[in-house]
């Protein structure tokens, strides 16, 4: 098998969980008018893919990506405050 192709098939099954699992927090929300922060949620979509893909089952909880989240964004102001 091609490297190109395993490794995609390991980045689609890792989006995939990650998809389903927000698809299962939406459908458990109770109510129509009930508000979805989208930005909120599209973020950590993001975030649990690339760092599930790169460091593991570590960040399968989603304290684990908060604190990963408060830390990044931590650092990103130091950054911008530095240039």
């Amino acid at each position: 098998m091609c490297i190109i192709r395993y490794v995609m098939s390991c980045i689609y099954y890792v989006h995939y969980q990650v998809c389903d699992e927000l698809i299962s927090k939406w459908s458990d929300m109770s109510g129509d008018d009930q508000h979805i922060p989208l930005g909120m949620h599209l973020s950590a979509l993001v975030m649990k893919t690339l760092t599930r893909y790169a460091f593991g089952d570590y960040f399968n909880s989603d304290q684990a990506i908060y604190k990963f989240r408060e830390d990044y964004d931590l650092v990103s102001s130091i950054r911008n405050k530095t240039a």
